[in-house]
């Protein structure tokens, strides 16, 4: 555990020279969604490093975000940043306990193996304690390609597709 400046530039460029030169797999925790606007510069080297190299320079991290749902700063994240432009960049964001268990254990293994990892969480799920689920056998894990469908109410007109809090939300 390091506690750095509180400065995104400063985790990701920590992160990347953990990486790079000590071969760790570092775990970077942001707390808001907005705040990687500030590192964005070093955080598309990383991503963009990875994917130029075909893999061959390897940045492997993974980034915890928090920022996006109701009632949370940050709420902007979905309109103003450039995530979706970062080739070398996997993003994931879990609507509920069990899958992001399993999946935070898949994520960790790619950012073992070199890739950059990012995991966007949703602030209303992290601290909804009445929404319990059993935690996952520790050899159970959701990998990239993994759609789930939840099926409360099925209505052949109407299909609902959506992530984080939005899964909750239709299921009432």
């Amino acid at each position: 555990i390091m506690d750095v400046l509180p400065d995104e530039t400063t985790l990701l460029g920590t992160a990347i020279g953990y990486a790079q030169i000590n071969n760790g797999t570092p775990i970077v925790e942001i707390p808001y969604a907005k705040y990687l606007d500030c590192g964005m510069d070093i955080f598309s080297e990383a991503c963009l490093l990875y994917w130029l190299s075909a893999g061959q320079q390897t940045n492997g991290m993974l980034i915890r975000l928090q920022g996006f749902d109701r009632g949370s700063f940050g709420g902007n994240f979905h309109t103003h940043n450039g995530l979706y432009l970062l080739p070398g960049l996997d993003i994931l964001c879990y609507s509920n306990g069990n899958d992001y268990v399993k999946g935070i254990r898949y994520a960790y293994q790619q950012a073992c193996s070199g890739r950059v990892v990012m995991t966007v969480d949703s602030t209303d799920l992290l601290n909804d304690r009445s929404n319990k689920t059993t935690y996952p056998d520790k050899d159970e894990y959701l990998d990239f390609n993994s759609v789930h469908i939840h099926e409360k109410n099925i209505n052949n007109n109407c299909a609902v597709i959506t992530y984080g809090t939005g899964v909750k939300i239709a299921n009432n």
